[in-house]
């Protein structure tokens, strides 16, 4: 294995697990809200063109990376909207 390899592959794999601490924090905190929306839909819109990429010149290692980070990202987006979907319909409660 080259020395290109072993820095590609480990790029590879910080990528694929860069965003799961994401995961665990929103899943302690019971909300989303302190994730950007934005920054999360570009990042999975830039990961699915990634995998188209890696599709098209055959790079299997970059396919199943992005795949696997666009999963997480997407896992991330459908818990953010579910949060806000949940802080929308809160009712309001006014104090005097």
């Amino acid at each position: 294995m080259t020395t290109e390899s072993i820095i590609g592959y480990t790029a590879a794999g910080l990528t694929m697990i860069a965003f799961l601490p994401t995961i665990y924090d929103i899943y302690k905190k019971g909300t989303a809200r302190h994730v950007c929306i934005y920054s999360t839909t570009l990042y999975l819109v830039s990961l699915i063109l990634w995998v188209i990429y890696g599709y098209l010149i055959e790079a299997w290692p970059l396919l199943i990376q992005c795949a696997f980070s666009g999963v997480v990202q997407f896992v991330i987006l459908v818990l953010i909207l579910c949060s806000i979907r949940k802080w929308w319909k809160k009712p309001v409660v006014l104090k005097n």
